[in-house]
C-alpha cells in the first residue's frame, strides 16, 4: 500500500526576503515502529534586495512525524513526491511538501468476541431446582412424614409425568433425607368449570332482526324479478310458430344514400323483423345491420 502525506510549513526569515535564487530539499525521515519521523532540510540562497547582487544562504530543519496505526513499516520506502514554495511577504517563505510512503503492510484485524455474560442454564438443571424448591416448601408446610412410601410415590409421579425425567439421584437422596408427603406434590389443581352465557343486548337483537328482514326482502325481490323473466320467455315461446325452422343471417353495412326503406326493399323484409335484431331508431353510415332470412 502507498500513501501520500502532505506537509506545509511557514519559515520566517530574520532579514528581508526579496527573491529565492536557489533552493533544495532533503530529508532524514525513516520508519520507527508504526510511524515515520525525521526532518525535512530546506536550504538555498536568497536576495535581500532587488537592486543588489548580494545573496544570503539559508538552511532550516523542519521536524516531521506521522503515525500508521495497525500497519507494518519494516519494508517501507520513503521518498519526496512533490515540492514547491512561495514567498508570502518580505519575511516569510512557505514550503509545500508531499511525502510518499510505499510498501505499507496493514496488520490483520483481529475481532475479539466477548463471551456471553449469562450462559443459558440447561433445562435439566432448571427442572431439578424447581423440584428441590418444591420439596423444601412442602417440608416447611407439613413437616417430615414416613419415608417408606417415598420411592413408590416418586415412581407414580414419573408415570403421571408430573416430575420430568430430569430428576437425578442427588434429588431423590434429598427427598429421602428431608422427608415430604409426596401426595401433596402430585396433587393437581382442580379448575371449576363455569358455563358463561352472554346475552345479546336488546338493542343488538333489534339490529339483527332488521338486517335479517332486509336480507329476506332482497331475496324476495330477486325471486320476483326471476319470475317476471320466466313469464317473458313463456310469452315469446307462445308467440313462436311451433313449426321447426332454421334461420340464417346477413350483415349489411349502411352506405351513403341508404335508407331504411331501400334496405327493406332490397332484402325483402319488414321493419318489425329487423327491429327484433337491430336498433332502427337512428341509422348512420357505417352501422352494421343484422338481416334474418328464414327458410322453412
Amino acid at each position: 500500500m502507498k500513501k501520500i502525506i502532505p506537509f506545509h510549513k511557514e519559515i520566517p526569515f530574520k532579514t528581508n526576503l526579496e527573491e529565492i535564487t536557489s533552493i533544495s530539499l532533503e530529508h532524514t525521515i525513516h520508519p520507527d515502529g508504526n510511524k515515520v519521523s525525521g526532518d525535512f532540510i530546506v536550504s538555498g540562497e536568497y536576495k535581500i534586495s532587488d537592486h543588489s547582487n548580494c545573496v544570503e544562504s539559508f538552511s532550516y530543519e523542519l521536524p516531521f512525524e506521522n503515525e500508521f496505526p495497525n500497519c507494518n513499516l519494516d519494508k517501507a520506502v520513503i521518498d519526496i513526491h512533490d515540492f514547491y514554495y512561495e514567498i508570502i511577504n518580505s519575511s516569510i517563505l512557505t514550503v509545500h511538501i508531499e511525502l510518499c510512503v510505499q510498501n505499507i503492510i496493514e496488520d490483520p484485524i483481529i475481532v475479539k468476541i466477548e463471551p456471553e455474560e449469562e450462559m443459558k442454564v440447561p433445562e435439566k438443571e432448571v427442572e431439578e431446582e424447581k423440584i428441590e424448591a418444591l420439596v423444601r416448601e412442602k417440608m416447611e408446610e407439613k413437616g417430615p412424614d414416613a419415608l417408606e412410601h417415598i420411592e413408590r410415590e416418586i415412581q407414580d409421579l414419573f408415570d403421571k409425568e408430573v416430575v420430568s425425567e430430569a430428576v437425578t439421584e442427588p434429588v431423590l437422596e434429598t427427598i429421602k433425607e428431608e422427608g415430604v408427603n409426596m401426595e401433596e406434590v402430585k396433587e393437581e389443581p382442580v379448575f371449576e368449570e363455569k358455563n358463561i352465557k352472554e346475552e345479546i343486548p336488546s338493542t343488538d337483537k333489534k339490529e339483527v332482526v332488521s338486517v335479517m328482514n332486509e336480507k329476506v326482502k332482497e331475496v324476495e325481490e330477486a325471486e320476483e324479478v326471476e319470475r317476471e323473466d320466466y313469464d317473458k320467455i313463456d310469452e315469446i315461446l307462445e308467440q313462436m310458430d311451433t313449426k321447426e325452422t332454421y334461420a340464417t343471417y346477413k350483415i349489411y353495412i349502411v352506405r351513403e344514400n341508404d335508407s331504411l326503406e331501400t334496405i327493406l326493399e332490397k332484402y325483402d323484409t319488414t321493419r318489425d323483423a329487423l327491429s327484433m335484431y337491430n336498433d332502427l331508431s337512428e341509422l348512420k353510415i357505417g352501422d352494421k345491420i343484422m338481416i334474418p332470412s328464414q327458410n322453412a
